[in-house]
């Protein structure tokens, strides 16, 4: 099939009552057209596939070279911006969507806050579909369904790639919520949602990757933190109910003593005292040891 002539667009919408929200399908050839090398924040949801040359996205404080075969999403209202390579410009298809559950299927696709482009699988596929779409004009109606099975074809043939060496895992997401966990604890207000949000993922696709992963879920996993980081307090002498709740981000005091005692299987004063019975034992051997 060949390669679309010009720089096209077709607006779908005015398409009524549609399944999947789609605002604008269209054609850039960076050849024939002057690049935009400015920050932009974009009011859709949109999926462009480099169909030929090379170029680099910027986002989220961070520069990513793309060539042919490349995939790449652009998330709603975040600064970013692309533009193509000086010597090898390139021409890509994009599809914009209005539709919020856009991001769903990108996460389905495997992208995140982490991973804004993939190459995909058999991308002489998406290809000729998106060279099809654009050989002839039709009515809005034919042109928006053709749309939806180029989606589809990008669907299957992203989700059935192969992963290269180097390519971003799952568990680097689960690490990175990790990470994100232990320096929050603290605040009370801290929550599963908002770690979700801070990774551009939604709450159920978290818990399900960090469940796969650790086979805990994040709030369980919050937690054992906060948990552990009493325990450490208690043996340094804080045994104020009220302190621990405060430094380790529990909000009621109830929930966190039955918390602690279910865990550790014993209450804060009992805790207290075996550490110190602990910490008693390790000294007395010590100098035992020393008077030998």
């Amino acid at each position: 099939m060949a390669e679309p002539q010009s720089n096209c667009s077709v607006d779908l919408l005015s398409y009524k009552n549609p399944p999947i929200g789609i605002a604008v399908v269209g054609y850039n050839d960076l050849r024939t057209i002057p690049p935009a090398k400015l920050l932009r924040l974009r009011n859709t949801y949109s999926f462009h596939y480099v169909r030929n040359g090379r170029g680099e996205l910027f986002i989220r404080d961070k520069k990513y070279a793309l060539k042919a075969g490349d995939l790449f999403y652009l998330p709603r209202h975040e600064p970013l911006a692309y533009y193509p390579d000086e010597k090898d410009p390139w021409r890509y298809f994009f599809i914009d969507l209005y539709d919020p559950n856009a991001q769903a299927v990108a996460e389905l696709l495997g992208f995140s806050k982490y991973t804004p482009f993939i190459s995909v699988g058999n991308p002489e596929n998406i290809t000729d579909a998106f060279d099809n779409l654009f050989s002839g004009r039709t009515s809005s109606a034919d042109f928006y369904n053709r749309t939806l099975a180029v989606l589809s074809v990008i669907i299957f043939n992203t989700m059935h790639r192969e992963l290269p060496e180097d390519e971003p895992k799952l568990p680097n997401i689960v690490d990175n919520a990790k990470d994100i966990i232990k320096l929050n604890y603290a605040n009370s207000e801290f929550s599963i949602k908002l770690l979700a949000d801070e990774l551009h993922i939604t709450n159920t696709h978290l818990t399900r990757l960090f469940h796969d992963s650790t086979g805990i879920t994040p709030i369980a996993y919050l937690n054992k933190v906060r948990l552990f980081e009493a325990s450490s307090l208690i043996q340094h002498g804080i045994t104020s109910i009220r302190e621990l709740c405060d430094k380790c981000g529990f909000k009621d005091e109830h929930y966190f003593m039955k918390r602690f005692k279910k865990h550790f299987g014993r209450t804060v004063k009992e805790h207290f005292k075996k550490s110190q019975e602990y910490t008693y034992n390790v000294y007395k051997r010590n100098i035992e040891q020393d008077m030998e």
